[in-house]
């Protein structure tokens, strides 16, 4: 289950951002198990400029430590959900994807949505703690969205918000929000999860 939850309502739109409970203990096998899955596949291209990019079948996987972040990922994001009343009454929460992603040193992720899927999001692995005074960005590899509706500065309507992910940190935001990842350019690889949620009419 989630651990603490805040929710920033940006743009008037809902971010939520998540701690998810007892990620330390499964992080080292996670970490291990995905570094070996991108030995085994070419992966596809998305939005990655450069990087590897899964399959976006994730949550079928068997792994111990993956069944347990795929089913913790899904109880947050349906928790946090419903406890801002955001589902729509008649729906349900199914889980229509989840893939890895892993950037080495200058890979990132162009600007992009997860349309047709209502909700989306980015649970961190492996990621930068940007406390290394090697770091040559102060953006490595956050996430940045853009305000779908952006205004002059008197407004207080910025372009966009810029969101620092930390390992075990999941955020959950509307699948047509506009977003990239800022260029990686530490030498360890920054591994993330992303995945998309649809809602579906009961039955």
């Amino acid at each position: 289950m989630a651990g603490h939850i805040t929710l920033n309502n940006e743009f008037s739109v809902p971010i939520f951002n998540i701690d998810l409970e007892d990620f330390q203990r499964h992080q080292p096998a996670l970490v291990e198990h995905f570094l070996s899955l991108r030995e085994n596949d070419k992966g596809t291209n998305r939005t990655n400029q450069g990087g590897w990019h899964s399959p976006d079948t994730l949550f079928k996987s068997e792994h111990p430590s993956v069944q347990w972040l795929v089913r913790t990922i899904f109880q947050a994001g349906v928790q946090s959900v419903k406890q801002a009343r955001l589902l729509p009454p008649g729906y349900d929460i199914v889980m229509s994807g989840c893939w890895v992603n892993i950037n080495e040193s200058g890979d990132w992720n162009s600007p992009h949505n997860h349309l047709p899927d209502e909700w989306s999001g980015a649970c961190y692995i492996d990621v930068n703690s940007k406390t290394a005074a090697a770091v040559k960005s102060d953006r490595d590899g956050d996430i940045i969205f853009f305000n779908p509706l952006p205004l002059s500065v008197q407004y207080q309507r910025g372009a966009t918000l810029i969101a620092r992910p930390a390992n075990g940190k999941m955020f959950l935001f509307p699948g047509y929000l506009l977003h990239m990842v800022a260029p990686h350019f530490d030498d360890k690889p920054r591994i993330s999860v992303a995945f998309n949620f649809k809602l579906k009419p009961v039955a």
